[in-house]
């Protein structure tokens, strides 16, 4: 049909436009189903059941092979180093000679000499070799010595996660194998007492001497409020000693059974906030329970880690 007015397409051209844009439409389809079906196989035969494994805890097939892609990639910056075959079978008969006794830690059933024999073996291969060694162990001391990084797990959840700082190997002559050797010399100590410590930091042995005193919640200046209830702000030192997420709080220190079962408060619980203000200094929840009869009151508490509520009402 011919044009009936200047700059107008005819019919015919926006037939073949069409007829263009679908075949594109169709070829980048093809590409596209082509190139994830390849991804999906390569990425099947990589990981293995730990393809299936991700697609089942992910929401959709796209983004499970999105992350096991992005898997590969990191990996791929990694500087793995293949080993020598006479390299490997230098670890294969080294590792079979402290084998003994192996059930699921690298240093399980064995004494401590063969322990620190299996681990200097681990850490050589892993320096040689550039790769990264995942351990299962009981013993914190001599795995520190050892980790970059070490992951604790409390009731299979994660409880801490961090690098090792310094070990102690010795405390005033006796060596401390693990933390109950350590526990024994605390039993020994009175405030004052000094003990010369040798603590492994890195690869060096350094000597220390600390003097004991008080626990933090000790010595701590302490509030009483509603007659039975001690109260310690929380600080850097009470936090360590007491294992509190919370940065700002008041710790409840001591509570008698008769207002803990009035209240549902117990010893250990952390107050954070009173109805909508925060609460950063024991002196403040006098001020903030001092309220009307029949006035409820919630309480935020940090308890065992967790975070939780409780509704008080005075009469």
């Amino acid at each position: 049909m011919p044009a009936s007015g200047g700059g107008e397409v005819p019919v015919d051209a926006w037939v073949w436009i069409l007829i263009a844009v679908v075949v594109v439409a169709v070829i980048a389809a093809i590409v596209w189903a082509t190139w994830t079906k390849r991804r999906t196989t390569m990425l099947r035969q990589q990981f293995g059941p730990e393809y299936d494994r991700t697609i089942a805890q992910s929401d959709s097939r796209r983004s499970a092979e999105g992350e096991l892609s992005a898997r590969r990639e990191r990996r791929a910056e990694l500087d793995i180093r293949p080993l020598s075959p006479a390299a490997r079978e230098r670890y294969a008969e080294a590792w079979r000679n402290v084998q003994a006794g192996f059930v699921d830690e690298p240093t399980a059933s064995l004494d401590i000499g063969h322990q620190q024999q299996a681990l200097e073996l681990l850490d050589a291969l892993r320096a040689e070799s550039g790769l990264t060694l995942v351990a299962a162990m009981h013993d914190l001391t001599l795995a520190a010595q050892y980790a970059d990084r070490m992951l604790l797990l409390d009731q299979g959840r994660l409880a801490a996660d961090g690098t090792p700082g310094d070990v102690l190997t010795e405390a005033s002559g006796r060596p401390l194998r693990n933390y109950l050797d350590w526990e024994a010399v605390k039993l020994d100590l009175h405030v004052g007492d000094a003990v010369d410590l040798s603590v492994r930091s890195g690869r060096r042995e350094v000597q220390r001497r600390v003097v004991t005193g008080d626990l933090p919640t000790v010595t701590a200046e302490k509030y009483t409020v509603l007659e039975d209830l001690e109260l310690i702000t929380v600080t850097p030192a009470i936090r360590a000693e007491r294992g509190i997420r919370s940065e700002e709080g008041v710790l409840i220190f001591r509570i008698s059974p008769p207002v803990s079962e009035a209240t549902g408060l117990r010893e250990g619980d952390v107050i954070l906030a009173i109805n909508r203000t925060a609460v950063r200094g024991a002196s403040q929840v006098g001020d903030l329970l001092n309220v009307r009869p029949g006035e409820i009151v919630r309480m935020y508490l940090e308890r065992e880690g967790q975070i939780t509520f409780t509704d008080l009402v005075f009469r």
